[in-house]
């Protein structure tokens, strides 16, 4: 069900809003007349989209903290390197292979 909404309306009662998303509801937000976005519940995805499904967005972010660390490290910045690992390591995704390697790469770089 998708239920149109202006911005106004959204403001004076997003708490019910935010009820009615997490039970299903979709709400196209109407701005200046026209249609802005849509609000819809956050383990819909979009079939056309880029995301990877079933991924949270703290392993998106470990992948990339990991790649990006590995980066800084082959282009002879050790130290920025080490600060990516770090972030990663702190978002605690224990599963990921990823997470594994960072605190390997750590200790390599002490």
């Amino acid at each position: 069900m998708n239920v149109p909404i202006n911005a106004k309306r959204l403001r004076a009662s997003l708490p019910d809003v935010v009820e009615r998303v997490r039970k299903g509801a979709r709400f196209t937000v109407i701005y200046r007349s026209r249609p802005a976005f849509q609000i819809v519940p956050i383990n819909d995805g979009d079939s056309d989209s880029n995301a990877q499904p079933n991924t949270s967005t703290d392993e998106r972010l470990c992948e990339a903290l990991f790649y990006v660390g590995e980066e800084y490290w082959a282009r002879g910045q050790p130290e920025v390197a080490r600060d990516y690992f770090a972030a990663l390591v702190n978002i605690r995704v224990l599963f990921f292979v990823e997470h594994g390697i960072a605190l390997a790469e750590i200790a390599r770089l002490r």
